[in-house]
């Protein structure tokens, strides 16, 4: 099974749990300070977790892949910083999703990738998530070692800004109608 695959599965059966952000406590500060690593994000659900990860090269890419929960503390061994500073999670959920909603279960992807094959090992230039009544979490690998995380709003000026470096694919996934894929191919000029 193909990674994307993998997390078209879990995005059929599960609910979105948390959106989780890895980062350290700095305690040299008179009020304690929770530091983010703003290159990995995770999309928690009841089984597993969707790792997004903003890999350190000139790519502008993301990386997916499905990991066991557990796994997110497998983190602080990737990062010279928790040699000296205490690992830690922050939840992002609430800045993404609406208040005392009753299922969080993600209606649709839309993502852009250079190639399918990219596509589906698991590497986009970015991707959306569309959440049940409305919310949407976007995710671009803005900088360096960055991955800009925002809404609806951001997606569609990705859309709108997208220069012609070259052919692209844009995906648009919906388990709800039912449309396993809908590819819509850029192309120069």
């Amino acid at each position: 099974m193909t990674i994307i695959n993998e997390i078209i599965e879990i995005v059929n059966n599960e609910e979105l749990e948390d959106i989780l952000n890895i980062g350290w406590i700095d305690r040299d500060e008179e009020i304690r300070r929770f530091v983010p690593l703003l290159n990995t994000i995770f999309l928690e659900f009841k089984s597993k977790c969707l790792k997004i990860h903003r890999k350190q090269n000139t790519d502008f890419e993301i990386s997916m892949k499905l990991i066991d929960k557990h796994e997110i503390f497998n983190e602080k061994s990737y990062n010279e910083v928790f040699k000296k500073y205490e690992f830690c999670t922050s939840s992002l959920l609430n800045m993404f999703l609406y208040e005392n909603r009753i299922q969080n279960f993600i209606t649709k992807i839309e993502s852009y990738s250079e190639t399918e094959e990219k596509y589906i090992s698991g590497i986009v230039k970015c991707i959306g998530f569309e959440v049940m009544n409305n919310s949407y979490i976007f995710l671009n690998p803005l900088s360096y070692n960055t991955i800009e995380i925002g809404k609806k709003q951001e997606w569609d000026q990705w859309l709108r800004e997208l220069t012609d470096d070259g052919p692209g694919i844009l995906l648009n996934y919906n388990p709800k109608q039912l449309l396993l894929k809908e590819w819509r191919r850029l192309t120069n000029g």
